[in-house]
């Protein structure tokens, strides 16, 4: 059982910087030498680093390197089922894994364990930072498109699943993305369409596999959606990301757009949005002015970078960033195919 994913620059992205750790610097707390990168960078630099590069796919999950300051390259893959449209060239095959929704329908967390660790160890060794996954809408629309990617109608079952899987993910030094948060629950129009939910009905269905994600799985990253949510974007929306998730919540990694789902550069900024991806409509130049004319404060945005910074150098993708091989070993592709086996027959 096999996928393709797609070719790399490694060569002009991946590789770009060297890693200017030390001693003195390792031996700081992540928060603390964060920070004290932050301080170092100037604007430019640090507007280079809230968005992707875009472009074409694979550059198109690529945040640069900045060689002056040891800042490596953050990269990117899709593949809630198994790794997608990585960074390695020439193409390399990936694992593909049983649907989500058959992992689900399981019920097995111990699974949903092997599971991550499968997609967390493959994207490592296909040079990537972080896993776009899982995907923890419910699956309350038949006819949506990624029902299969989902986990499952009940919110509890979608939570206590993806939570293992994050764990089984971030186990292997990889960056786990609980998405689409939220109301992603089609496809269909998904980006000009409006999720109207009740603040119970919210919390009690839709939010409660993320919170199990944040609470329990410990998860590093959150990918806002498409939709508006009650009349506001979910990306530029301060009630879902900086109250609910990042304060009620205690969320301590950062928040990722999807794919052009900022849509206002005042409204991402200031509510809570981290990254921008694939590109730098909203955070580039227009989130530069921004902070020169003071209505986005330094401060903010330096919480942007703090909070992605601070992650990838817990999990060591900071001092030993994933170099990209051609292949995954045989001796891991020929188990990982045996586990994904057993996972389809449970």
């Amino acid at each position: 059982l096999w996928f393709v994913i797609a070719l790399s620059g490694v060569a002009l992205f991946g590789l770009l910087a060297p890693i200017g750790a030390n001693a003195s610097s390792q031996a700081q707390t992540p928060d603390a030498r964060a920070r004290a990168i932050v301080a170092q960078m100037t604007l430019d630099e640090k507007i280079l680093e809230v968005h992707g590069v875009g472009g074409v796919s694979p550059n198109l999950r690529i945040v640069p390197a900045i060689a002056r300051l040891g800042i490596p390259a953050f990269v990117v893959t899709n593949g809630s089922a198994g790794v997608s449209y990585g960074t390695v060239s020439p193409r390399a095959p990936a694992t593909a894994l049983p649907a989500p929704l058959a992992l689900a329908a399981s019920w097995d967390t111990s699974l949903a364990n092997t599971y991550g660790s499968v997609i967390g160890t493959e994207a490592k060794i296909l040079g990537n930072d972080l896993l776009e996954g899982p995907d923890m809408n419910l699956a309350r629309v038949p006819q949506n498109g990624r029902t299969f990617e989902n986990l499952g109608e009940d919110p509890l079952l979608a939570g206590a699943i993806a939570a293992n899987e994050i764990q089984g993910i971030q186990g292997q030094g990889e960056i786990a993305e609980a998405k689409h948060y939220v109301g992603n629950e089609q496809e269909l129009n998904r980006q000009t369409s409006n999720s109207i939910i009740d603040e119970r009905t919210l919390h009690e269905l839709y939010l409660t596999p993320f919170e199990m994600s944040v609470k329990q799985g410990g998860v590093d990253a959150v990918m806002c959606s498409y939709p508006e949510v009650n009349g506001q974007w979910a990306c530029d929306n301060s009630t879902l990301m900086n109250q609910i998730l990042k304060k009620d919540w205690n969320f301590q990694g950062f928040v990722s757009s999807d794919f052009g789902a900022a849509h206002n550069t005042l409204n991402a900024a200031l509510g809570g949005l981290d990254l921008e991806m694939a590109s730098g409509k909203r955070f580039g130049s227009a989130l530069k002015a921004a902070v020169q004319a003071g209505t986005v404060p330094m401060s903010v945005l330096d919480d942007k970078l703090i909070r992605r910074f601070r992650v990838t150098m817990q999990l060591g993708l900071w001092d030993n960033p994933p170099v990209a091989q051609t292949a995954i070993p045989s001796a891991v592709g020929s188990t990982d195919g045996v586990t994904a086996r057993k996972i389809g027959e449970a």
